[in-house]
């Protein structure tokens, strides 16, 4: 049986690998194997739901796309094993691509919100920064829609100087300017968040197509 690892190295792109690593500066480059994603995803959709998928899940990986990999098959666990097979995997991220990429993957949260939202609570006060950013990516990812003081109450609690945080932070922000622009331009406006929060999630907001030239000015003055 072709191992995961054969697999991968049978759909490397050297090209690619040199540009993504570069995107990736917290890992290794020796760790990197250079497979574009839709080959990713092709390679979890033939894992999903197999055998090959549950031992996949029990092993600790040394690449990168391995671990894409087993944030992809996440979705597919069974519903009584996937918190605590996320818990498991949580420590492992350490990267923005590997933990976006699991978020993305993880569409059963829409059926799952209530469950989820009381561990993003708990996430959101880790001491691993990845396990940060995929609370808050989870949050601007699949709560958008119904954001409300509480939601903002937590991620105003975050308090890191991690980079990759504080730009799930910013990215949460420009998300919550297109969909409740009301409240989130007001706390723009109170200049409640660290300045490189604050013009980073103007930035983001204004290269949004959702908001109207009249917003976009607007925000532009609330830089500081």
């Amino acid at each position: 049986m072709c191992k995961v690892v054969d697999i991968l190295y049978k759909n490397q792109d050297l090209t690619y690998k040199l540009f993504h690593q570069k995107l990736m500066p917290t890992v290794d480059e020796k760790r990197v194997i250079g497979v574009r994603i839709p080959q990713i995803k092709k390679i979890i959709n033939s894992l999903k739901n197999s055998k090959k998928a549950k031992e996949f899940l029990k092993e600790n990986h040394f690449y990168y796309e391995e671990n894409n990999i087993h944030g992809g098959l996440l979705q597919f666990v069974d519903e009584k094993d996937l918190f605590n097979e996320i818990e498991r995997f949580l420590p492992y991220i350490d990267n923005w691509a590997t933990c976006d990429f699991t978020v993305s993957y993880l569409k059963r949260v829409k059926g799952l919100k209530k469950e989820f939202f009381d561990r993003i609570k708990i996430w959101l006060q880790s001491e691993h920064p990845y396990t940060i950013r995929f609370a808050i990516v989870l949050l601007l990812t699949y709560y958008k829609e119904g954001l409300g003081e509480e939601i903002y109450h937590l991620i105003n609690s975050v308090d890191s100087e991690d980079y990759y945080v504080n730009m799930a932070v910013a990215w949460f922000y420009s998300v919550a300017l297109c969909y409740d622009y009301q409240n989130a331009v007001k706390i723009l406006e109170e200049k409640r968040l660290k300045p490189f929060i604050q013009n980073k999630s103007i930035s983001k907001g204004i290269d949004s197509f959702r908001l109207t030239k009249e917003q976009k000015a607007y925000l532009k003055t609330l830089k500081i």
